[in-house]
């Protein structure tokens, strides 16, 4: 479903085979937008902080794609936080090329 109107959304880097490790303090990723709404803007942060007003990935109208590479912190678990603010909404999904730890 698509994630938007000031909604964040629990994002687990470890699924589908991405050799993420539990214990990883970062992830780099490729992420995509889709079906965006009007102008906004996607940010990725470590699950179980605060909002910190950044911004991973922009846009500026209704229906494009967009792409973009991002380093984001992560939990212990590996989780990040995704988060639209509550004038947009898009459909996204998130690569994994890497991580750190």
């Amino acid at each position: 479903t698509p994630l938007g109107g000031g909604v964040s959304r629990a994002v687990d880097l470890k699924g589908n085979g991405s050799g993420v490790p539990a214990g990883a303090t970062a992830v780099v990723v490729n992420l995509t937008v889709v079906n965006t709404s009007a102008s906004g803007f996607l940010a990725l942060y470590a699950n179980g902080i605060a909002y910190p007003g950044t911004s991973s990935i922009n846009w500026d109208h209704a229906g494009q794609i967009v792409a973009n590479t991002t380093l984001t912190a992560v939990d212990a678990a590996a989780v990040c936080q995704a988060y639209v603010p509550v004038s947009s909404q898009c459909d996204f999904f998130v690569d994994v090329l890497g991580y750190h730890r």
